[in-house]
Formats: C-alpha cells, structure tokens, sequence
C-alpha cells in the first residue's frame, strides 16, 4: 500500500511526556500520525521512533548504515523503506518511491538550524521547523519525507561533520 500524501500546514503537539504516543502530527486540524518521542539513541542505536497512523499502519524512523554515515530512514512493519536521506554538504538529500528532494537550512545559525527549506527541481515546496515541529507544503508529498525531514532537522546525519572537514581541508 502506497504511503500517504499530505499537504498544507501542520504541526506536532505533544500528548505526554512518557510513553506512547508522545505527539501527534497534524495537517489541516486533523492527525495524521501519532509519534513516539524523538530520540536520538533509538533513532540511530534503539529499534527506531515509533510512528502510528491512524489507519492502524506502524512505521519506524531508524537508522542505516551507508559508507561511512549512518542515515535517518523510513520503514513499514516489514522493513521496507517508505522514505530514506543521505548526507550533503549542509544539505540533506532525500529519496522516496518517484521522489528525489533536498532538505537545505534556511537560516544561518550558531548550532543546528531550526528553519529548513524542501526542495524539488530547484523549487522550494515547503518549510520545516523543529522546537516546536512545524511544517508548511505547497505540494502534496509522501508522509515519510516529513517525518524524515523532522529527523534530519533533529538529528541530522552521523558522521556529517566528517564532511566538513574534508571540504575545508587541502587532503
């Protein structure tokens, strides 16, 4: 079953501080998924960040392993992936069946960004904010790019930092 498309504005409110759901994301006043807290030890180490849509499918935020990162992923109740990211320099590449899109800071900031841009073709097509998780699309896209561009704004990439170096450096 394909994943869900969402579009519009949205965001997360908190349901409670332990346990499960601990938030809840909704577009347009209404939920569209019920999610565990955001953690990056069962982000990237644990089972994953639980994930329930209403329609009763569970999902994971997880993590894989790709050349020397470990990036944030998407998966069913199978182990599919319903959407997946890869490392860029600032940026984060993020792929979905039929779908390629760039996750880009859209403020400059000491620390992690709390602002990103979703970027399709060259075309902005939404917004993310994390602290409090917000979102705002212009296009309808697949739920599990949103839920993996929240992770990505969190967490970001393990071994990212690597790239950085790398490119400032003469080696």
């Amino acid at each position: 079953m394909p994943a869900p498309t969402v579009v519009g504005s949205g965001s997360v409110s908190r349901d409670r501080a332990l346990g499960f759901p601990w938030g809840t994301l909704e577009l347009g006043g209404a939920p569209v998924a019920h999610l565990g807290r955001f953690s990056m030890l069962n982000t990237f180490f644990g089972r994953g960040q639980r994930v329930r849509l209403p329609s009763g499918d569970a999902w994971r935020v997880k993590a894989v392993s790709w050349h020397r990162f470990v990036c944030p992923v998407v998966v069913d109740r199978s182990g599919v992936g319903l959407a997946t990211s890869a490392p860029a320099h600032e940026s984060y590449a993020m792929n979905a069946p039929r779908l390629g899109l760039e996750m880009h800071p859209a403020e400059g900031r000491a620390g992690r960004p709390r602002r990103w841009v979703l970027v399709h073709h060259d075309e902005e097509i939404g917004r993310l904010r994390r602290h409090p998780f917000e979102v705002e699309l212009s296009e309808p896209l697949p739920l599990p790019v949103v839920l993996l561009g929240f992770s990505l704004a969190t967490f970001g990439v393990l071994g990212e930092k690597d790239l950085v170096t790398k490119a400032a450096s003469w080696g």
